[in-house]
Protein backbone atom coordinates (compact mmCIF):
# COMPACT_ATOMS: atom_id res chain seq x y z
CA UNK A 1 0.00 0.00 0.00
CA UNK A 2 1.25 3.59 -0.82
CA UNK A 3 1.77 6.12 1.26
CA UNK A 4 -0.62 9.32 0.71
CA UNK A 5 1.07 12.10 -1.00
CA UNK A 6 3.90 9.33 -2.47
CA UNK A 7 4.21 9.09 -6.12
CA UNK A 8 3.52 5.24 -7.57
CA UNK A 9 6.25 3.62 -8.80
CA UNK A 10 5.43 4.48 -12.42
CA UNK A 11 5.56 7.65 -11.63
CA UNK A 12 8.97 7.95 -10.85
CA UNK A 13 10.57 5.20 -13.52
CA UNK A 14 8.20 8.08 -15.70
CA UNK A 15 9.77 10.76 -14.52
CA UNK A 16 13.44 8.98 -14.67
CA UNK A 17 12.99 7.49 -18.28
CA UNK A 18 11.80 11.68 -19.47
CA UNK A 19 15.01 12.94 -17.74
CA UNK A 20 17.31 10.05 -19.65
CA UNK A 21 15.56 9.56 -23.00
CA UNK A 22 17.51 11.93 -25.17
CA UNK A 23 17.48 10.68 -29.22
CA UNK A 24 20.59 12.63 -29.55
CA UNK A 25 22.19 10.58 -27.38
CA UNK A 26 25.68 9.82 -29.21
CA UNK A 27 26.38 6.96 -26.65
CA UNK A 28 23.14 5.25 -26.85
CA UNK A 29 22.87 2.32 -29.15
CA UNK A 30 19.39 2.95 -29.42
CA UNK A 31 19.45 6.10 -31.92
CA UNK A 32 20.34 3.51 -34.33
CA UNK A 33 16.47 2.03 -33.73
CA UNK A 34 15.57 5.27 -34.02
CA UNK A 35 16.60 5.94 -37.39
CA UNK A 36 14.14 3.46 -39.21
CA UNK A 37 10.21 4.50 -39.37
CA UNK A 38 8.44 1.33 -39.59
CA UNK A 39 7.59 -0.46 -36.67
CA UNK A 40 9.20 -3.92 -37.89
CA UNK A 41 12.21 -2.89 -38.99
CA UNK A 42 13.14 -1.10 -35.56
CA UNK A 43 11.96 -4.42 -33.94
CA UNK A 44 14.33 -5.95 -35.94
CA UNK A 45 17.39 -3.83 -35.64
CA UNK A 46 16.20 -2.99 -31.79
CA UNK A 47 16.11 -7.16 -31.09
CA UNK A 48 19.57 -7.24 -32.82
CA UNK A 49 21.45 -4.29 -30.91
CA UNK A 50 19.94 -6.04 -27.73
CA UNK A 51 21.90 -9.14 -28.99
CA UNK A 52 25.02 -7.27 -29.51
CA UNK A 53 24.93 -5.20 -26.78
CA UNK A 54 27.79 -5.83 -24.56
CA UNK A 55 31.20 -4.52 -23.92
CA UNK A 56 32.38 -1.04 -24.83
CA UNK A 57 29.58 1.53 -26.26
CA UNK A 58 31.71 2.57 -29.15
CA UNK A 59 32.16 -1.44 -30.30
CA UNK A 60 28.37 -2.45 -30.00
CA UNK A 61 27.83 0.92 -31.76
CA UNK A 62 29.92 -0.33 -34.27
CA UNK A 63 28.77 -3.29 -34.72
CA UNK A 64 25.09 -2.62 -35.29
CA UNK A 65 26.17 -0.20 -37.86
CA UNK A 66 27.60 -2.85 -39.45
CA UNK A 67 24.84 -5.34 -39.15
CA UNK A 68 22.41 -2.63 -39.85
CA UNK A 69 24.21 -1.95 -43.26
CA UNK A 70 23.98 -6.16 -44.41
CA UNK A 71 19.99 -5.84 -42.97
Amino acid sequence: MERPGSNSLKERLDTLYAAFNYAESATDPIQIVRRYSSPADREVIGFCAAALAFGRVASVLQSIERLAAVL
